[in-house]
């Protein structure tokens, strides 16, 4: 599903990876790496820009808490409501003052009492 106006403008590698500049220090300083994903960095250029907040810690800042540092670095707005999915994960598209729109993804860190986390490794 995408979101926002289908006569958007479309985004373009270097716009992209201008984004990414501005977005990679404080989403690091907030627990998380940033990958860009999708039709942009496939083709050089698509309809919306698909960005993955993947964590790099244990203790992460809330997507909406970031949600809302992003909206202000880009002068954006959320769009709709926000989508929790089965694998952990948070999303909701952004529209830019422009009318272009990135769709924003979060993957959170798994509990730190779940089972897997402390389990050590078998030498079967």
């Amino acid at each position: 599903m995408k979101w926002g106006s289908p006569d958007a403008p479309g985004w373009t590698i270097e716009q992209a990876m201008r984004v990414m500049s501005l977005l990679t220090k404080p989403f690091w300083e907030n627990g998380y790496s940033l990958a860009l994903y999708g039709s942009v960095p496939a083709q050089g250029k698509g309809n919306d820009l698909d960005l993955l907040a993947v964590p790099a810690e244990l203790v992460v800042t809330p997507p909406e808490k970031m949600e809302r540092l992003m909206c202000e670095l880009l002068r954006a707005t959320p769009n709709g409501e926000p989508r929790k999915g089965l694998l952990r994960t948070w999303s909701r598209a952004c529209i830019l003052e422009d009318g272009r729109q990135i769709d924003m993804q979060y993957r959170l860190p798994l509990p730190a009492d779940w089972e897997g986390a402390t389990r050590q490794p078998t030498d079967d």
